[in-house]
């Protein structure tokens, strides 16, 4: 929005003259803000969030693109997870800090006190009673800040990967899951392949090694292969998709995807997976690439059977789409490509196509 030069709306640094930053909302007036670091852009649009009893602005500015950073040839993959925090592609771990367990009693004699008042409306509330809302709405807001503290701290990034010049930490817009955080980084690599993995998947020695050299010799795309699952009493459960092993053009993973009922191997990845095999040509080789330890992996949760089939639907629906855009005519001509989750070593060409 273009904030009015007078009357309603609202006006980021509404008195430019003084010092003191200060916002303008319609029906409040001039609000200082303190503001904790300098604004760059256009400011488009201003929001405000209420936290407890405190009350924080929003920005969200215009910029222009940001110089690409140097590519270096070298590749190294970070994965956030949930039973570490982090995880590269070189075998290092970061466990997770624990701040919400560390919490947890605190928390939870707070909410006790909080579930001996009755329910009611903020304006009937007693003395008691609000300082029982604040109490559970402070402790909230220390854990969220402790786990965006770590997440951008750089002591919670090993040493090796803090010391490599090649490696590049993302900040998340909010809080997001694994497969979403992984998303987020995709759109930041500017290296010519790229990988993927979990923090409950263990690589071979030449898990990665064999995938590139491969798609690298017949020019592909991308490079997959089979998982296999470790399981508690040390049997492997081996996953085999639908789609048979050999050279594929780009689509044919989700044409031998009869229906969302039907196979594909157990995971998150679905709408990843079809993106990526849609958008270039590759192979799948008939051997396993790697091991998920299944009792740590998202695909063991109770809940986990609830999420996969709406998972599946969207999946399927989104390579439907793909599929009818290829077979429409189109005037431009490029090559894409991507990658596949803990799946493939796959060439990634930035500014072509990004897969969500």
């Amino acid at each position: 929005m273009d904030f009015p030069k007078d009357g309603d709306g609202c006006r980021w640094n509404s008195t430019p003259h003084d010092p003191v930053t200060r916002v303008r909302f319609q029906g409040v007036g001039h609000v200082k803000v303190n503001q904790h670091r300098p604004v760059v852009g256009k400011v488009k649009t201003v929001s405000v969030k209420r936290e407890g009893r405190k009350w924080f602005v929003v920005l969200s500015a215009e910029q222009d693109l940001p110089v690409p950073l140097p590519a270096t040839g070298s590749v190294v993959g970070i994965d956030l997870g949930i039973a570490n925090f982090l995880a590269d592609s070189n075998g290092g771990f970061v466990p997770s800090a624990r701040h919400g367990r560390r919490a947890a009693s605190k928390l939870q004699a707070a909410q006790q006190a909080l579930s001996r008042f009755p329910r009611c409306k903020a304006k009937d509330r007693t003395a008691n009673h609000q300082r029982a809302v604040d109490k559970v709405a402070q402790l909230h807001g220390k854990v969220r800040r402790q786990r965006l503290d770590h997440a951008h701290c750089e002591e919670g990034v090993p040493d090796v990967l803090r010391r490599d010049t090649r490696v590049k930490v993302v900040a998340l817009p909010r809080p997001v899951g694994a497969g979403a955080a992984r998303n987020f980084a995709v759109n930041e690599v500017t290296a010519g392949w790229l990988t993927t993995s979990d923090d409950d998947d263990v690589l071979s020695a030449r898990s990665l090694s064999v995938r590139l050299h491969y798609a690298q010799e017949h020019d592909l795309g991308w490079c997959a292969g089979w998982s296999a699952d470790l399981h508690l009493d040390r049997s492997i459960t081996t996953w085999r998709c639908s789609t048979p092993p050999g050279f594929h053009a780009p689509g044919d993973a989700w044409r031998h995807w009869a229906s969302p009922d039907s196979t594909l191997p157990q995971g998150e990845d679905y709408a990843y997976l079809v993106g990526i095999t849609g958008a270039a040509g590759g192979a799948l080789p008939p051997t396993v690439v790697y091991h998920r330890k299944h009792a740590e992996q998202m695909t063991a949760q109770s809940d986990y059977p609830a999420m996969e089939a709406p998972a599946r639907r969207f999946a399927w629906k989104y390579g439907e789409h793909l599929e009818s855009l290829r077979r429409e005519p189109c005037v431009c001509r490029f090559r894409s490509s991507g990658s596949i989750s803990a799946w493939a070593a796959a060439r990634a060409r930035p500014r072509t196509v990004s897969v969500m």
